[in-house]
């Protein structure tokens, strides 16, 4: 009996389509980010990246049906597909040859592109729950949202008559008709969050935050906008995560 056709994956695109050969969707994420480096959220199939500061749906488990489904209603939706679990039939197709099989990325579960441990984030208590039956050791922190970062924002309307939030110059005048607020970058409706630190993990250890709790300014304006430090390194000392001090950028004008 031939085999059920399934869905395919062209490599050469990153694209995935139906058995019919319609696209359902390009992944086009330009920052190639591993599921093991995006931060817990309140279901075990969905994180959330915090450069992009979007949810990431975990669809290994999806059906064909669902899939489709799925990217139908969510175009944008950002996904991750882990082919060795599947449960879809897959045809890979178009892969890209490569003159040097050792330049392909490998890639190692648990730590990033410079081979450090990553201590991931638990955004929510239900995270936090999660990370601690599954072993992890978890440093609580606050929020703190009334101390959060934040840039000045106007909103604009454009000529097709749709709104769009902006930062804006002092120094040019097309503000001035606006209504002006501010945009804390704060990231957690949760009071609460925390690192997932491994079990036993040597002290000294170099490690890699994908996602910062703490507010620390990554850039500053002297308009009065701060923009907040999202992943960075550090060393576990045994009880906490020391995170390397990296001085701001200080934009002036």
């Amino acid at each position: 009996m031939d085999q059920e056709k399934g869905m395919i994956f062209d490599l050469s695109l990153n694209a995935l389509f139906t058995a019919d050969k319609v696209m359902v969707k390009q992944f086009t994420c330009p920052l190639r980010k591993k599921w093991e480096e995006l931060s817990w959220t309140e279901s075990e199939y969905k994180r959330y990246c915090s450069s992009c500061e979007k949810p990431v749906i975990d669809i290994t488990e999806f059906q064909e049906e669902q899939i489709i489904a799925l990217f139908k209603v969510q175009p944008d939706a950002c996904a991750y597909l882990d082919f060795h679990k599947t449960k879809c039939n897959f045809e890979f197709i178009n892969e890209k040859p490569s003159r040097n099989e050792s330049t392909r990325q490998s890639g190692c579960k648990g730590r990033n592109h410079q081979n450090l441990v990553v201590i991931n984030t638990a955004r929510n208590i239900e995270a936090i729950n999660r990370g601690t039956q599954q072993g992890y050791q978890v440093l609580l922190r606050s929020t703190s949202p009334d101390d959060a970062i934040e840039q000045k924002v106007t909103i604009i309307q454009d000529s097709e008559g749709n709104y769009a939030i902006t930062g804006y110059d002092f120094r040019n005048n097309d503000w001035n008709s606006n209504p002006l607020s501010t945009l804390k970058s704060n990231l957690n409706p949760s009071p609460f969050a925390g690192y997932l630190v491994p079990r036993n993990l040597p002290k000294n250890t170099r490690v890699f935050i994908p996602d910062i709790i703490e507010h620390i300014v990554s850039s500053s304006w002297n308009q009065g906008d701060e923009w907040r430090q999202k992943s960075g390194e550090g060393t576990w000392d045994g009880l906490n995560v020391i995170l390397d001090e990296i001085p701001p950028t200080i934009i002036l004008g």
